[in-house]
C-alpha cells in the first residue's frame, strides 16, 4: 500500500488527505497502561492493531498474511497510536515533535518472513510519520 504524499494543513486534514481515519482508541487488555507522560513526553506502549476489542490481523507476513495485510496490519497500529496520542492531548496539532516510532517487533501476531517485508513495512510506518512537521532526524544505535 502507498501512501501519496502529503501537503500541508493540521494532522487531521492531513490524515483526510491520506484517506485515514483514526479508529476508537483502544483499550489496554492486560495490566498495563497505554502510556506515561512526564513533562510535555508522552510515551505510548506498543500498539497493535487491534478494532473494536479484536485483533483484526494474526499470523505471519508472508505466511498466514499476505504483503497488503500485513501493511493494513502495521498501519492500523499506527493509526490505534494517533488515536491514543489525540485522546491525550485533545489535538494532535498539538503534538510537536515525534520522537521515534520505535522499533518493530515481528513476533507472535506481526512476525514477517523475511527482511524485505520488515523493510518495506516501516517504510510505509515512516510514511505515515509525516503527518506532523518534520524535525531533524535522530540516528540510534
Amino acid at each position: 500500500m502507498k501512501l501519496k504524499a502529503v501537503t500541508s494543513g493540521t494532522p487531521e486534514e492531513r490524515l483526510e488527505e491520506l484517506g485515514l481515519e483514526l479508529p476508537p482508541v483502544p483499550e489496554a487488555v492486560a495490566d498495563y497502561v497505554t502510556h506515561t507522560q512526564i513533562g510535555h513526553i508522552i510515551y505510548t506502549s506498543g500498539m497493535l492493531p487491534w478494532i473494536a476489542g479484536h485483533l483484526k490481523f494474526k499470523g505471519k507476513m508472508g505466511a498466514e498474511l499476505t504483503v497488503e495485510q500485513g501493511y493494513e496490519a502495521f498501519q492500523l497500529s499506527a493509526l490505534n497510536g494517533l488515536s491514543l496520542l489525540r485522546s491525550i492531548t485533545g489535538d494532535l496539532g498539538r503534538i510537536k515533535r515525534v520522537l521515534g516510532l520505535g522499533r518493530l517487533r515481528l513476533r507472535g501476531p506481526c512476525g514477517a518472513n523475511d527482511e524485505f517485508l520488515l523493510a518495506a513495512t516501516a517504510q510505509n510506518l515512516r510514511k505515515l510519520a509525516k503527518i506532523f512537521p518534520a524535525p531533524q532526524q535522530m540516528r540510534k544505535a
